[in-house]
């Protein structure tokens, strides 16, 4: 792969990496990595591998001593990580060089055509199956069957001369399967080691120890001279493929994502509701439902389950709670951040969707209309807004990343220009999170998953973090003034802090104060008053208020549901009202099952809390924060950016 290409692995790799992983060189019997947990569905009539993997995490707790520093000899990803400044030499040479590759990268990544007339699984696993892979292949080959229509192909790779096989058979596949308008998707479970070459691809094996191997550089270098697109799945350690492609060199795009990244500890978990493959398989089967999506969305939507991370606690061997002086002793699970990549010249992301069936007397899934697209792999209009966006900042991570910018004098109205041409899903979505002058100019931007990974590699930019919520400095800072001493007298802007908070606070502190709804405090013009019938139609589409306060929160929330959550449609933001909530939302149910779709409208005429708003702002119910901390928590989720006033009060 050219050194453009191999630049833009890295990066995703480093990215993507946690810190906290086992040793490779430890064996079976390391201790798990610092990684990600959550709660999946549960799928047992297909993934049996969650009793297993319990079983397995048996090894990791023999011992109390070890369990009670479990992370203790991880390796870190770099010495130097905390003090890297390798980057500081290199510079964007314009604020606008950084708005036009954002801008590009995200024209790309909403760009949801569809356009294979073909597409076929191929998965591939040992015939000497000792990890037990075969029943997450057969689970994810239905899903490709069933739910994407897909032909699909599952391989056992013999034990007697497994290279000579799986080339000879893989030659005939293609053969059978390459054109221009295909897609080929390739997956592999089962071990894999590191190439004793330094640059190699990786081995993979049948056993974990003294196995068969098989050298997957050669195989998967067939897929370079294919015309069809190619994507690569991959659920095994050290999953690093550098196809020595010059950039550029042929049209077809061969995508990656892959349980592990790179390096020593890029170890990836076994089968059970830890593994890659589990959440592969639950992620392809949720996506569809939100009408074509991109592989990058593919990978947002794995990482996002494996993210979530409660500590389990470790089990000894005669399944008892290990216990030390503090009460049970909690470790990590095995869960990976998947990574993901490209290894074509072309870095553009496939394109994923459901098939038209060609048996259409099949009935296996046949009532389930929201998931399906039409000859243009168009997204029905009818899908609720939840299903509408791969963006939602509630469901799905971002990404915080700076750039180095030579230094002069930022223009503001250039800026403004390239964002005016990205994609309109996208605007608000990219955004300055802060801007600091030195040597240079340092901007911190936030952008959508997929918009990032589309970025170009470049040494003046860094990856700093996932992020799940809006800048949350300024409550932090008020948290710390609160708390700061008061009778610090040299610290003049702390204290003015502390009084622009406690004034709020001691404002409230009587409990015949009212709240005050926050939409009039924010523009008392269009929601202080209340519309008469005689407003042409106003008071449907604003609901202003004008009540007296309220007591609780509790009330300001029933308040904000009732007035300020209308039934409204995103696409063309026409309001539903009426007294019957449930007869408004079957009459917008009714309007979104039109044939002929409405028409976008202008999102200013958007009012009130949408339903990504309200799930967030129902979550509001810390029993231990102050009522008066709670509203301006939901003012800043109303109205994020927006200066708080002074007072909650009515």
């Amino acid at each position: 792969m050219a050194d453009n290409d191999s630049s833009s692995t890295d990066k995703s790799s480093r990215a993507l990496e946690p810190s906290g992983r086992r040793s490779s060189s430890s064996g079976a019997e390391s201790r798990p990595s610092a990684t990600f947990d959550c709660n999946p569905k549960d799928r047992s009539e297909i993934h049996s591998g969650g009793n297993r993997q319990k079983k397995r995490r048996l090894s990791y707790s023999d011992s109390s001593s070890a369990a009670t520093t479990p992370l203790d000899d991880l390796p870190p990803t770099s010495p130097f990580s905390t003090h890297d400044i390798s980057g500081v030499p290199y510079h964007i040479s314009t604020l606008n060089q950084v708005a036009k590759q954002i801008c590009t990268a995200a024209t790309e990544a909403w760009n949801r055509g569809f356009h294979y007339k073909n597409v076929t699984a191929l998965l591939l696993y040992w015939e000497e199956d000792d990890l037990e892979v075969a029943q997450e292949a057969a689970a994810l080959s239905a899903t490709f069957q069933v739910v994407y229509h897909y032909n699909t192909e599952t391989w056992k790779i013999p034990s007697v001369k497994p290279d000579w096989d799986i080339k000879e058979r893989l030659i005939r596949f293609l053969r059978a399967n390459d054109a221009q308008d295909n897609l080929i998707i390739f997956y592999y479970a089962g071990h894999a080691m590191k190439n004793p070459q330094p640059g190699g691809a990786p081995l993979w094996s049948s056993r974990r120890t003294q196995g068969k191997t098989i050298f997957s550089g050669g195989i998967l270098s067939n897929f370079e001279e294919a015309e069809s697109d190619t994507l690569l799945l991959f659920d095994c350690c050290h999953a690093f493929y550098p196809l020595n492609r010059p950039t550029g060199s042929g049209r077809n795009i061969i995508e990656v994502i892959a349980a592990v990244g790179f390096g020593n500890a890029a170890l990836a978990a076994e089968p059970g509701v830890d593994s890659f493959s589990y959440h592969l398989d639950e992620a392809l089967a949720l996506a569809k439902r939100r009408g074509p999506f991109k592989v990058a969305d593919l990978h947002m939507a794995i990482m996002t389950r494996l993210f979530v991370d409660p500590p389990n606690r470790c089990i000894d061997s005669e399944n008892k709670y290990i216990r030390d002086e503090c009460g049970p002793v909690e470790y990590k699970s095995q869960r990976q951040c998947p990574v993901h990549y490209w290894l074509s010249g072309a870095q553009r992301s496939i394109t994923l969707a459901p098939l038209e069936r060609e048996d259409h007397s099949h009935t296996e899934d046949s009532t389930d209309t929201e998931g399906s697209t039409d000859a243009t792999g168009k997204l029905p209009e009818h899908f609720p807004p939840a299903f509408r966006s791969w963006t939602n900042p509630a469901e799905f991570p971002q990404v915080l990343m700076s750039f180095r910018v030579s230094r002069e004098d930022i223009n503001v109205s250039d800026w403004a220009r390239w964002f005016r041409d990205a994609p309109a899903e996208v605007r608000g979505l990219i955004k300055v999170e802060a801007l600091y002058r030195s040597f240079s100019n340092l901007i911190i931007l936030r952008m959508p998953i997929q918009v990032w990974c589309l970025l170009p590699q470049s040494n003046a930019g860094s990856f700093i973090g996932f992020i799940t919520s809006d800048n949350q400095g300024s409550e932090f800072q008020r948290e710390v003034n609160l708390q700061f001493d008061n009778n610090d007298d040299n610290n003049d802007d702390a204290q003015m802090d502390i009084r622009s908070t406690t004034e709020g606070l001691d404002e409230v502190k009587n409990d015949s104060k009212m709240l005050a709804c926050p939409f009039p405090h924010r523009d008392p013009e269009k929601y202080g008053v209340q519309q008469g019938p005689g407003a042409g139609g106003r008071k449907d589409r604003y609901r202003a208020c004008a009540g007296p306060g309220f007591k609780s929160i509790q009330t300001l929330k029933e308040h904000l549901k009732r007035v300020h959550t209308p039934v409204q449609c995103e696409r063309c933001y026409k309001v539903f009202p009426g007294p019957d909530r449930a007869l408004c939302l079957s009459r917008l149910s009714d309007h979104r099952k039109l044939a002929v779709s409405c028409e976008l409208g202008d999102p200013s005429l958007k009012c009130g809390i949408d339903e990504a708003q309200w799930a967030l702002l129902d979550r509001i119910n810390d029993k231990g924060t102050h009522r008066v901390e709670k509203w301006y928590e939901i003012w800043d989720l109303l109205f994020p950016g927006t200066k708080k006033p002074r007072s909650p009060c009515k």
